[in-house]
């Protein structure tokens, strides 16, 4: 997880960056360094209604993520971005991407 965070962090350095998280204990056992431009922002316990992205991501993790490693983060985001496009017909042109 600090690796995502210093990657993120250093990609968008100029700017304020808040992170949306659930309640996992690794996000709040203070082994985080969090980057001066990067804040997390914990969602309520119990909290189903606010944790929509689920079944999203269940579904690309199981079409297009499965036992898959990758090289770097730029190889992952295309892929990310390809599955998105191939299960909900985003296009370049439509402000998403």
């Amino acid at each position: 997880m600090q690796l995502f965070i210093d990657v993120v962090a250093s990609r968008y350095p100029d700017e304020n960056l808040i992170m949306v998280v659930d309640a996992a204990s690794w996000y709040k056992a203070g082994s985080l360094s969090l980057p001066d431009n990067l804040r997390l922002h914990f969602l309520p316990p119990y909290s189903p209604e606010l944790k929509a992205q689920e079944p999203i991501w269940d579904e690309l993790r199981e079409k297009h993520f499965r036992n898959r490693v990758f090289d770097n983060l730029d190889t992952l985001e295309d892929q990310l971005v390809q599955a998105l496009r191939a299960n909900f017909k985003i296009t370049e042109g439509n402000g998403y991407f």
